[in-house]
């Protein structure tokens, strides 16, 4: 999951360092927007493309060697932001873009297939915590931006940029050294029965190896296909994945469109208190912390209650209470009500990073075969990309209130759309995990009755 706190970095550092790099670089008014809008675009834009690459990647040279390539482009990506230049700045970010998006999408899969039924949520979800965590990293480092009129002789920015470096070499390192195995998934589909039977060892006692190499068989008769490159892609929408595959991409959609990135973007504007009275420089410091603080610690819980709760459950609590405070922030927002505003920023923070937030990637990890994975999370790049580029439009069309009721509205249909389509998976093996999606009512109750008989 060091994966993930790179991710949360890296999502978290060019924030705080824009203006100062900017100005290193001799950016002002339009070509400084043009700037800051393109580096922010192309992360999510790399990891799009880094999502698409991993899948190829991870069946031909495995997941864990997958992993070391990702690790590769994010080193190199980094090494290109340390250079005071605008070209290879963006070219940086777009590479380690791509190492964000590979990440996305082969360490919950990689962590998935080291699990067992009952702590797999809780096990995956402990990739959102690493993601908060590397978030708060930024802030605990942005103490060392110097003011201002010493920005021309400060190196501190290249150090927070290479800050990343150290994560790649670091989990490369762990790879090549302590987690040298492959996950038994991967090699009962694509390398041996006896091969896999080892990995097992390392997870299970020896009476259970064979039951799961059962599940395993039946795991791999059901999410393997004939198909193969891209028409693997198309035909998940032709047979026994198809309504899993429709379902998971409509929630990735929605999960972006929920207005957390609209809340990231007024947090820095509503920390600073009213403008006709801005708070101190400690408040706004102790109140920007405390915004880390909480995403993490709410990760925490989310991973510890996963697998208590349910992931449909979460979902259906999570988007009611985003809806719901999402309109409360939007009125408050509207009338200057600044100190309730921050109350309920914290609330939906805690709302967000405990349900919908990191649940998302477990739920769709343990639904679908790679194929369906990169698919969803392709539509979750894309929406990302979507909201980054219409956000500046909403704002100045409709004002900040006015934004947040626009999404509140998308928060009610996931609550609509999780209470009526989205089956809960807690604890089910994932071999059985299909039938809880088929179009006909009898595998699903053939399901439940092998539950109740346990």
């Amino acid at each position: 999951s060091l994966g993930w706190t790179h991710m949360g970095y890296n999502n978290g550092v060019f924030a705080l360092l824009q203006d100062n790099v900017s100005y290193i670089l001799g950016l002002e008014n339009q070509k400084k927007l043009y700037f800051i809008s393109a580096v922010s675009s192309f992360v999510p834009l790399g990891a799009f493309v880094g999502c698409l690459l991993a899948y190829f990647l991870q069946t031909k040279y495995s997941r864990r060697h997958c992993m070391l390539i990702a690790d590769a482009m994010g080193f190199i990506g980094s090494l290109l932001t340390l250079i005071a230049n605008v070209t290879t700045i963006i070219l940086g970010r777009l590479l380690i873009g791509l190492c964000i998006g590979a990440n996305v999408l082969i360490v919950p899969i990689y962590v998935r297939e080291f699990s067992t039924a009952k702590n797999r949520g809780m096990l995956i979800g402990l990739g959102g915590l690493c993601n908060y965590i590397g978030a708060f990293a930024t802030y605990i480092l942005g103490f060392g931006i110097t003011p201002k009129e010493e920005w021309n002789d400060s190196q501190w920015w290249r150090v927070m940029f290479g800050i990343a470096l150290i994560i790649n070499v670091l989990r490369a390192l762990l790879l090549q050294t302590v987690f040298t195995y492959e996950t038994p998934t991967y090699l009962y589909f694509y390398v041996s029965e006896h091969a896999s039977k080892e990995s097992l060892r390392i997870i299970y006692k020896e009476e259970f190896i064979q039951n799961k190499i059962e599940h395993l068989e039946n795991e791999k008769r059901q999410y393997t296909s004939t198909e193969t490159g891209f028409s693997l892609f198309s035909s998940l929408f032709k047979g026994k994945f198809r309504r899993a595959a429709i379902l998971t991409i409509i929630l990735a959609q929605l999960h972006q469109y929920n207005g957390v990135h609209c809340f990231s973007y007024y947090a820095k504007s509503l920390v600073q208190g009213d403008p006709n009275r801005p708070f101190g420089m400690t408040t706004v410091v102790t109140l920007t912390i405390l915004i880390s603080v909480i995403k993490a610690l709410s990760a925490w819980v989310s991973s510890a209650i996963v697998d208590v709760f349910g992931r449909r459950s979460l979902f259906v609590l999570g988007f009611a209470g985003c809806f719901l405070l999402e309109v409360t922030l939007g009125v408050f927002s509207y009338a200057k009500l600044y100190a309730y505003s921050i109350m309920n920023l914290y609330m939906y923070l805690l709302v967000y990073t405990t349900t919908i937030g990191p649940v998302l990637f477990t739920y769709v990890s343990e639904v679908l075969p790679e194929a369906g994975v990169t698919l969803a999370l392709l539509a979750h790049w894309f929406g990302f990309f979507l909201v980054i580029q219409v956000f500046p439009f909403l704002e100045a069309g409709l004002g900040l209130s006015g934004t947040f009721f626009v999404f509140s509205s998308f928060c009610l249909l996931g609550f609509i759309f999780c209470y009526l389509y989205i089956p809960e998976t807690k604890g089910v093996p994932r071999d059985e995990i299909l039938s809880l999606f088929s179009e006909t009512k009898s595998d699903q109750i053939e399901l439940l009755n092998r539950k109740i008989q346990e």
